[in-house]
């Protein structure tokens, strides 16, 4: 009978809900906590912030990681070159090139000559600049400016060239520049055709193209005051009287017409000889002595007469827009 009333057909049942079961007092499940939807989407959500957080310190600590790195790359690519432009650093061995002996550039002297050459070397040089082609040195009598030519060979070529097509993309009209020996064979040619064509407008005292073995040990001061002793017979070098800088000098001159004067004169000279210059800036190619215009850059020089007369135009142009009133 038991049986047959709990599974009669004819009673209606209904399943316990939220009520019957605080009736009964089993609503401790209910009260616990949410539907079973509710409860995965708030452990998803949950799930999902802590995932973002993660995400987040992680790409921090790779960032972090990453611009220390560039800066450190960037110090160590930058360092170098800024140094050297700040300090105009200078090592001997950036002065020696192996070039082998060339009879176009060999230059003889007489024994009074190398005498003399010999009593100016003798004395300290002290840095005085850095030029494109050359270390400058002046004499402690402040008569003479030695340059000691430097070849900047790089031994990454690969980096070289990117850092001139770099320099090609911000100004198209920079100059290539020609590999090292054909650099020096160019700068060593145009100090011969100065030295033998117009020494005199150039202030030249003597030029060592050539490794010689004839004069003694020789001693430098650098721009950070650190003394340097070498053997000049194994460098190339341009012994040079020290000249009154060009523009410092037309600007403070009380009656500028004679300098005037003396530089078209030069101009004039430099067309006669057939020279023309590569190098069109008036404030580093040129300069004054005793009120003379004297041609103090030689390493820019090639043999051209037709191409003399332009150079000589250019020049002209150039002096006019600085002495205009």
């Amino acid at each position: 009978m038991l049986f047959l009333r709990i599974f009669d057909p004819k009673e209606e049942t209904y399943p316990m809900g939220c009520e019957d079961m605080r009736k009964s007092g089993g609503l401790s499940q209910c009260e616990a906590g949410e539907p079973v939807k509710a409860n995965r989407r708030r452990i998803k959500d949950e799930n999902a912030l802590k995932s973002a957080k993660r995400f987040r310190k992680r790409f921090i600590e790779i960032g972090s990681r990453v611009f220390f790195l560039f800066l450190l790359l960037v110090f160590c690519f930058w360092t170098p070159p800024a140094y050297k432009r700040l300090t105009h650093a200078f090592r001997p061995q950036k002065c020696q090139i192996d070039l082998p002996f060339t009879p176009e550039w060999e230059t003889t002297l007489s024994s009074t000559q190398e005498k003399e050459i010999k009593a100016i070397l003798q004395q300290p040089f002290s840095y005085l600049a850095k030029g494109q082609q050359s270390y400058v040195f002046v004499s402690s009598d402040q008569k003479y400016v030695l340059k000691l030519f430097r070849f900047d060979t790089c031994k990454m070529p690969f980096g070289q060239k990117l850092f001139h097509r770099y320099q090609k993309w911000r100004n198209p009209h920079v100059r290539t520049e020609l590999p090292p020996l054909d650099k020096a064979r160019k700068t060593f040619g145009s100090c011969k055709l100065a030295f033998d064509r117009v020494p005199d407008l150039t202030a030249l005292v003597y030029i060592q193209l050539n490794l010689k073995k004839n004069f003694p040990s020789l001693q430098l001061k650098d721009r950070l005051g650190q003394t340097h002793r070498i053997d000049p017979n194994k460098y190339r070098f341009v012994l040079q009287k020290k000249c009154d800088p060009f523009l410092k000098t037309l600007r403070e001159a009380e009656n500028s017409e004679r300098l005037t004067s003396s530089f078209l004169n030069l101009l004039d000279r430099f067309e006669e000889a057939g020279l023309a210059c590569y190098d069109p800036v008036l404030g580093r190619n040129f300069a004054f002595l005793n009120q003379q215009s004297i041609a103090i850059d030689i390493g820019n020089f090639y043999y051209h007469p037709e191409k003399a007369q332009e150079t000589k135009e250019n020049f002209k142009a150039r002096f006019a827009k600085i002495i205009r009133p």
